[in-house]
């Protein structure tokens, strides 16, 4: 049985990467297996991708709570936190993450150190992360949020959500 889920997992995700699978869809499959993390991670990222944030909050939300290794989920909840009303959460949501032992607590670190300001601690850390095989999308996706801060710091504008585009390669 384990290996029917996850060749329906697999398939799922290579449908959902060609572009063939629609909010709809997931909502069909999440109503026949509610307690699949991914299905949620996957509609959060459509209602992400259509500017429907609070809706893929809720969904990023679902994912880390049936999963909460589920790493990329969490990170795609703290992207999405990155809001006046809800940013205070991200560092509480990054907790686990700074303890793994892997590239995903630098990721973590770096997303704080730039919150925080910490530019130069914030700058190793990104250069740590540029050198290693992390998934090109999130370094990019973290250096447009450093931006966006230092264009917020500068012109005191709103933080608007920031995204990752993991799947940008579907459209």
């Amino acid at each position: 049985m384990p290996e029917q889920t996850n060749n329906f997992e697999a398939n799922l995700y290579a449908d959902y990467v060609a572009g063939k699978i629609s909010i709809a869809d997931l909502s069909g499959f999440i109503a026949k297996q509610p307690m699949v993390a991914q299905l949620y991670f996957l509609r959060g990222s459509e209602y992400a991708e259509d500017g429907q944030t609070e809706l893929a909050m809720a969904d990023f939300a679902t994912a880390v709570l049936l999963e909460p290794e589920f790493k990329l989920a969490r990170l795609q909840y703290c992207f999405c936190c990155m809001t006046p009303e809800w940013v205070s959460m991200v560092p509480v949501l990054l907790q686990p993450l700074l303890f793994a032992e892997d590239l995903y607590a630098t990721y973590a670190q770096a997303l704080l150190a730039l919150m925080q300001q910490q530019t130069e601690h914030y700058d190793q850390l990104f250069s740590q992360l540029k050198q290693s095989d992390f998934p090109a999308a999130m370094l990019q996706n973290l250096q447009q949020l450093a931006e966006q801060l230092s264009d917020r710091t500068s012109q005191n504008n709103e933080i608007s959500p920031v995204l990752l585009e993991i799947y940008s390669q579907k459209h």
